[in-house]
């Protein structure tokens, strides 16, 4: 029950913490006392993989993503900030006639596809949109078994922050081989172009190209 490596979240006077176990904790922020503890890996892998990347609070919610290198499904779960019920969950791999399930093969691959969520998301509050990166396929480094883009690994995703549903996409690397997702937490800002302001997010890959988008 190790404690995510890169922090925690702080709100409605609680302290959120994501285990390696892939428990979510809220500690009362004046005492350290446990409010609740959610359970939110995988049933049928219990313990599954557990939480890296610090939680993320949000209007209510609090947020955090899973790993999922030794054959998972990544995921990004939501759960209520003073409740710990479970508000929505986003898997990175979609299942079979999901949109971009198209991007998996008509095998059993995509139950243990990977897109490990290792890093903290953003908000942004006017657009109402939570947004994460997403990690490499799995196999790391051999794609026979996973032909095609395998969505939504090594990408940007923009979730609605109420209900989870995804808003868009950006994919960095198209059928990774090379464990090249993205390296850093990505970063909002406001970008000039033509003399406009307009909202984007900027994500680095591992070897240094630097992604920027409308957001």
């Amino acid at each position: 029950e190790s404690p995510a490596r890169e922090g925690v979240a702080v709100g409605e006077g609680l302290v959120f913490v994501g285990l390696s176990n892939a428990n979510l904790i809220a500690l009362r922020e004046t005492t350290g006392e446990v409010v609740w503890k959610t359970y939110i890996g995988d049933a049928v892998h219990e313990p599954a993989a557990g939480a890296s990347g610090a939680p993320l609070y949000a209007d209510g919610l609090v947020s955090i993503g899973l790993n999922a290198d030794y054959g998972y499904r990544g995921r990004i779960v939501a759960l209520d900030a003073k409740t710990g019920r479970e508000a929505w969950r986003f898997f990175v791999v979609p299942g079979p006639g999901e949109p971009g399930s198209e991007t998996w093969p008509k095998n059993d691959s995509w139950t243990h596809g990977g897109g490990a969520v290792w890093l903290v998301g953003t908000f942004d509050p006017e657009l109402g949109l939570v947004l994460y990166a997403t990690g490499n396929a799995v196999p790391q480094y051999g794609g026979e078994d996973r032909p095609g883009n395998n969505l939504y690994t090594d990408s940007v995703v923009a979730l609605d922050s109420k209900t989870g549903k995804l808003r868009w996409h950006y994919q960095v690397v198209h059928h990774d081989i090379w464990e090249a997702d993205i390296a850093e937490a990505p970063v909002l800002f406001d970008a000039q172009i033509n003399g406009q302001s307009q909202k984007a997010i900027a994500a680095m890959r591992t070897d240094g190209y630097l992604f920027m988008l409308d957001r």
